[in-house]
């Protein structure tokens, strides 16, 4: 393995998540100061200590060592919902990148049924996102349970990206492997 043992690689990205909530909320904090975040202050911080404490929570349920398949699916997930609380505050569109990103270290050395979830879990979570975000901040009253043509599209996007990159050659996980111990090491 490139990134070095399991478990030194799961407290190096656990302390890298640990700053992703950090500058996402430092980002929506500034989102706000300069008008692009319609959501408060009592808001951000709400989101913020629900991170904190899910992402507690995932660490100590990973560290106790179970041999079970279910705490990297809980990790993974709670990475694509991190992401998606910048689509709710900042709405749909561009950010959408932000869900491929955080679902991409997890896409590595899988098996296809786990890749494939994952492409689901962050196309829901986009959807959800960004569905949300327009009931709260843009078009209160609208049917919340429709969204918007932009909002399917970008969700078939993510879901197209992540699917693409699920199925890629194992030289890509080898490749993003490589990229994820050369960022670690340079913070």
């Amino acid at each position: 393995m490139l990134l070095g043992s399991g478990t030194d690689v799961s407290k190096r990205l656990a302390h890298l998540r640990w700053w992703m909530i950090g500058a996402g909320t430092i980002l929506v904090a500034a989102g706000h100061l300069f008008q692009l975040v319609q959501a408060s202050f009592p808001a951000i911080g709400l989101a913020t200590a629900l991170a904190l404490t899910a992402h507690v929570a995932v660490a100590a349920i990973t560290r106790s060592g179970t041999a079970q398949p279910w705490p990297g699916l809980a990790v993974a997930t709670l990475d694509l919902v991190t992401a998606a609380l910048l689509i709710l505050f900042f709405g749909p569109g561009s950010l959408a990148i932000v869900l491929v990103a955080a679902g991409l270290p997890h896409l590595t050395s899988r098996s296809v049924g786990y890749r494939g979830l994952l492409t689901l879990v962050a196309g829901a979570a986009y959807l959800v996102a960004a569905t949300l975000h327009r009931q709260l901040y843009t078009e209160a009253g609208a049917v919340w349970w429709m969204p918007s043509t932009a909002v399917l599209l970008d969700t078939a996007l993510i879901a197209v990206a992540m699917w693409f990159l699920a199925h890629m050659s194992t030289g890509l996980g080898g490749r993003i492997q490589e990229m994820l111990r050369i960022l670690i090491t340079l913070s």
